[in-house]
This record gives structure tokens, sequence and C-alpha cells, in this order.
């Protein structure tokens, strides 16, 4: 999903794939996934603050990338947690974090991201961070709608689910107002799901691909 993406893991991941998959696989796109939340984070007075993320990477790249970290000493490890997280963190920037969301018709704009981290969870690598908003605005009566993806679509992010649904922890509200949320899944058209069946094992779509295979969050406060 970004510039970490298109240089560090999506070299990892082409390894991986071409020395671990079937010939008759490498047609298959996207190439690898991410499992997502987010907790929606409204302060005091009611205002949308944040969107707090947390992203699963897919166990092959996990298991790859832990297995490498196995061979690192404790205080290695956690330094090239930390190099690896300061990366992703500065590369995101440039694709606003792979996160699109607006209130009604108004686009949301994005402050710099000073919370992050990069850490190992029941065997999978977690990127987690504070996606904070520029500008808080209102919940009030408010429909809150946004799309996480990986704009060539080289990899999938999809909200975490469990057996084709997802599971409540995907989605959730931590503040004073009552809201309701609902996860909507992509309805993509076909010709753009054979277009993207298509692309090679060395190839991504074109940048925007990925919106058309993104869930969208939707978060309507009263």
């Amino acid at each position: 999903m970004i510039r970490w993406y298109a240089n560090g893991m999506k070299r990892f991941l082409l390894a991986i794939i071409l020395t671990t998959t079937p010939f008759t696989w490498l047609a298959a796109h996207p190439h690898g996934w991410i499992d997502f939340r987010v907790n929606v984070l409204i302060d005091n007075d009611g205002q949308l603050t944040g969107l707090e993320q947390r992203w699963q990477m897919d166990p092959f790249y996990s298991l790859a990338l832990l297995e490498e970290l196995a061979l690192l000493g404790a205080d290695e490890r956690t330094e090239a947690f930390a190099m690896m997280a300061d990366e992703i963190q500065h590369n995101l920037t440039a694709e606003q974090y792979n996160t699109d969301a607006w209130i009604g018709e108004q686009a949301l704009s994005f402050g710099p991201v000073e919370v992050y981290e990069l850490r190992e969870e029941n065997q999978h690598v977690v990127f987690a961070f504070t996606l904070p908003i520029s500008e808080p605005v209102s919940m009030a009566g408010q429909v809150l709608k946004y799309q996480i993806f990986e704009p060539t679509y080289f990899l999938e992010m999809l909200h975490e689910a469990k057996r084709q649904e997802p599971i409540a922890e995907a989605l959730t509200v931590q503040g004073p107002i009552s809201c309701e949320t609902r996860i909507i899944p992509a309805n993509p058209d076909p010709k753009l799901v054979m277009e993207a069946a298509q692309l090679g094992i060395d190839e991504e779509g074109e940048h925007g691909l990925g919106r058309y295979f993104a869930d969208t969050g939707e978060v309507r406060c009263q």
C-alpha cells in the first residue's frame, strides 16, 4: 500500500511469491494484503479529531520478516522495528496514509502523524498510528465516510474480518456522542476486476485502481 511498499515491501513480497507460489498463480492480483481496524476519535466537544488505525500485514509477509528479525539480538530487533516504523511513517505521508475521508461533500485533510509504532502481535507484523484531522469538525448530526486503500492495488486493504464478515473491532468510535457504524463492501465493475487479474507478478495497476476495491467505513452520529 505507498512508497515504502513500492520500494521495500513490494520487492520483499515479490521475492517470496516467486519462490513459494506455483507458476499458475502468478497472474493473481493483488500480491498481498493488509487487514485494518479503525477507531474514530471524537473529543469531549463532539469534534472528530483523528482516525486511529491498526494495519495487520498478511501472514506470509509477516512470517518472512519475523524470521529475518529473529536472527537479531533483542536490542537490534527493537532498533530494526523502530527504523522500519520511521520509514513507513515518512513514505506514507505522500499518499495521505492511503486514507480518504469526507463528511458530506467536504473532504477532510490530515495533519502530520506523530504517534506510530511497528510491532509484532500474534505472529503478525502490525503498523499502528493515529492520523489526526488537520481541522477538527463537529460530528453532531453528521456522517463520516472513509476509504483506506493502496492506490495501485498491489496490496489489498480491507477491514479485518472473520468468515468474510468484518469483526466488531474493525470499526469503532471513541467519544461522548452516540454514533452508528457500518462497513460497506466494495462492488467493483467486472471490467476492473478483469483488469486487476491480468496484472503480472511485477506489475501494478494505474494509480487510483485500489479505490474501486476498497471497503467504505461509515459513522453516523446523532
